[in-house]
């Protein structure tokens, strides 16, 4: 329950509403009694009293009872349900949130599936468990309250032995409320990795259909599929198996009281007991469900909290400060960092001097796109420190730090939204002619103009209206726009074909004038220039030196030009 508790602090923020609700609750129990009470009047006029002149208020008094009944009735709905909404709306945006404040090793080690299934599915459960619940809890008892008292008043023998059995049904609920909780969770775990299936064969569906492997992603996703399917319905049966049982407690005590009251009470008391006693029995109903939604708001509270509770490992430190500019350089002070058991990089020691490109090349695994991660505090290093400007970038806060650089990767994330908006992605403000003038510099402006809508195309999910070279190319437009002040180039070039990657290297060096520059690159062709070029090799340093230096000593880097230049 104390999930539940928690749960319940976003309902908070909406206690008018909520007490708006609770007011049409009252008023529906009120009303609902009220219909056996009416009943009873209408059976003594027609049966008793025979009175004329009541047969013309009759009507009325039946249509208000029925109306304010019905009013009250979609007044509770609508503001619980308003109330149940806009909590779970505010779950999912504080989740989403917090997603986004995490740090990348989160993400390493979740499936995207399992994410994305606790922020949709997750979510929705807890919105049904927090209306209808809540609901339950509240106007259930009070209409139950109502109709005990109205029962107890028409003869409280009979009421008494018709109910005492209905506590037998109690050890039931709470039982197989345990089992709706556990088949909840279960299925909650399994319905990620539906999503995740669906998200990996739909992301990577070219590669699925040049392997021919549709088949084996079917049958993946049928057989999960098969296993949801299995806790679901351990799910429903506990859920369900509730009802039956209370229906046989009612009807037990149905019979009793059609057996005594026939023969010891009046027509129209006997008929409105009757009334009474089978409205009681939806209420009943419902206060028994109000476990079994309580423990699917549970097990999926527990897997939205699971993520809400994640505490981010890289995170601004108390007072840290913004940077402006980097005037002096970026060092490396005996660096040392593993993701998880093994060291990824060891002993690293160097400088990157402001305004001078600097370039990490070494065999795949060498650990260079980690030095890029590092810089920008997608992790935090184990041992040792990087300053900018003499200041360890851990005292720096982030959005300061990550404001600076700006970013051009192999793999090009583009969003599926016009050219325009993935350009100026990062640029709060902006004119159009700015952005022209950083696709133009990007070799992009042209391809745009070629496009069906311009600039206002849209690109397709992951930019897939576009070739490589185009997605790259706007990608450096939106690095140029951005103007920052390190830049770092992860591969930028090394899947273009030699057209393309002219294009793109020509934008490259537009990009790359004044600034503090990492090169990150396979081809050494495109660190020719560069200032200094550091070796990398399972992890550690093992040359520095310009191209030029390199080319001249015996090493790991000589090896690399001639087998690439071998031709």
């Amino acid at each position: 329950m104390t999930t539940y508790r928690r749960l319940l602090q976003f309902v908070k923020p909406y206690w008018p509403r909520l007490a708006t609700a609770f007011l049409c609750m009252i008023l529906f129990s009120i009303f609902n009694t009220a219909v056996v009470w009416v009943l009873k009047f209408v059976l003594r006029v027609a049966f008793v009293s025979k009175s004329p002149s009541m047969f013309f208020m009759v009507p009325g008094l039946i249509l208000l009872v029925f109306l304010m009944r019905g009013l009250s009735d979609f007044g509770q709905a609508y503001y619980m349900n308003w109330v149940g909404l806009k909590a779970v709306s505010d779950i999912r945006d504080r989740l989403y949130r917090h997603l986004h404040d995490l740090s990348l090793d989160f993400f390493s080690h979740r499936k995207t599936g399992h994410l994305i299934s606790r922020v949709t599915n997750d979510v929705s459960v807890i919105q049904y468990g927090i209306s209808n619940a809540i609901t339950d809890m509240v106007k259930e008892p009070l209409s139950l309250l109502g109709l005990l008292g109205t029962l107890f008043y028409f003869d409280p023998f009979l009421a008494s032995m018709s109910l005492f059995i209905f506590p037998l049904a109690v050890y039931p609920i709470v039982k197989f409320g345990k089992r709706v909780r556990k088949a909840t969770r279960q299925a909650q775990t399994q319905v990620g990795d539906l999503t995740s299936i669906l998200h990996e064969t739909i992301s990577g569906i070219r590669v699925v259909k040049a392997f021919s492997m549709e088949e084996y992603e079917i049958n993946r996703f049928s057989q999960e599929n098969r296993r949801f399917f299995k806790s679901m319905m351990d799910a429903v049966r506990a859920a369900e198996l509730t009802r039956p049982v209370i229906e046989v407690v009612a009807s037990c005590g149905a019979a009793f009281c059609f057996w005594y009251g026939a023969r010891h009470l009046s027509l129209d008391t006997f008929l409105s007991f009757m009334t009474a006693l089978y409205l009681i029995y939806e209420p009943f109903k419902k206060i028994g469900k109000v476990n079994s939604l309580v423990q699917q708001a549970n097990a999926a509270g527990v897997r939205v909290f699971e993520i809400l509770d994640e505490v981010p490992a890289v995170r601004d430190k108390k007072g840290a400060f913004e940077l402006s500019d980097i005037r002096e350089g970026i060092r490396f002070s005996n660096l040392a960092f593993r993701y998880e058991e093994d060291w990824v990089l060891r002993d690293i020691h160097f400088e990157m001097k402001a305004g001078e490109i600097t370039a990490l090349v070494g065999p795949s695994g060498s650990g260079k796109s980690t030095m890029a991660n590092l810089i920008a505090r997608f992790y935090d290093p184990q041992q040792g420190e990087i300053k900018i400007d003499g200041k360890d970038i851990r005292s720096i806060a982030l959005k300061s730090l990550r404001g600076l650089m700006g970013l051009v990767t192999q793999e090009v994330i583009l969003f599926n939204d016009t050219v325009r908006a993935n350009i100026a992605y990062g640029r709060v403000e902006m004119n159009s002619s700015e952005l022209i003038e950083a696709a133009q510099a990007a070799n992009a402006h042209d391809f745009i103009m070629a496009l069906p809508e311009r600039y206002d195309t849209l690109v397709g999910e992951r930019g897939v209206k576009l070739s490589g070279g185009e997605r790259q190319r706007l990608a450096i437009a939106r690095a140029i726009l951005k103007n920052p002040r390190l830049l770092i180039l992860d591969e930028a070039t090394s899947s273009l074909d030699s057209q393309s990657e002219r294009s793109v290297q020509e934008a490259l060096t537009r990009l790359m004038e004044g600034r503090t520059v990492l090169v990150i690159a396979h081809r050494l062709s495109t660190v020719r220039n560069a200032h200094q070029i550091l070796v990398l090799n399972q992890g550690r340093m093992i040359q520095t030196g310009t191209h030029d230096e390199l080319i001249q000593k015996e090493g790991l880097y000589r090896k690399l030009y001639e087998v690439q230049f071998a031709s």
